[in-house]
């Protein structure tokens, strides 16, 4: 490392073009690099709710979540399922595969959902959608010198 260091030293031309190199590579770098304030935010999930009117928490996971669970475990490009069963409320929750195409699996658990037919009575019809993460970009804030009008009653 001396031995850089005094070679350097000795010749100053050779140590400033090394230099001049480096700041435009690091401009260049700066330059070409993308700026984004809000990224997207693929969350890759789909998720399937089913209203089970005052339904218990275990009928709710025995009569729709598990068998949501069942139609859905097999389909290409679902990691992994979760399902949450409260009072009235069933939700299956899908994760995808990296790199899964969120709208051909979103028709494909459509489809799976559809074909059941011993959800209960009871139940709603099952709302499935696409998880998305929506970011506010604009906060606005108005303000102002008004008349007091509930004064004037």
């Amino acid at each position: 490392m001396k031995g850089a260091i005094i070679w350097m030293g000795k010749n100053p031309i050779v140590s400033n073009i090394v230099i001049v190199f480096v700041v435009l590579g690091g401009l260049l770098g700066v330059r070409n690099t993308t700026l984004e304030s809000l990224p997207d935010m693929a969350m890759d999930r789909i998720q399937v709710s089913v209203v089970y009117r005052g339904a218990s928490p275990i009928d709710v996971e025995e009569g729709v979540c598990k068998r949501i669970e069942e139609r859905v475990l097999g389909l290409e490009s679902v990691r992994r399922v979760r399902s949450t069963a409260i009072e009235g409320l069933g939700v299956v929750t899908l994760e995808l595969d990296r790199g899964a195409d969120p709208p051909a699996v979103l028709d494909a658990v459509k489809l799976a959902v559809d074909r059941i037919d011993t959800l209960p009575e009871l139940a709603e019809r099952p709302v499935i959608q696409e998880v998305v993460r929506r970011n506010r970009v604009v906060d606005v804030v108005v303000y102002g010198k008004l008349p007091n009008v509930l004064s004037r009653r």
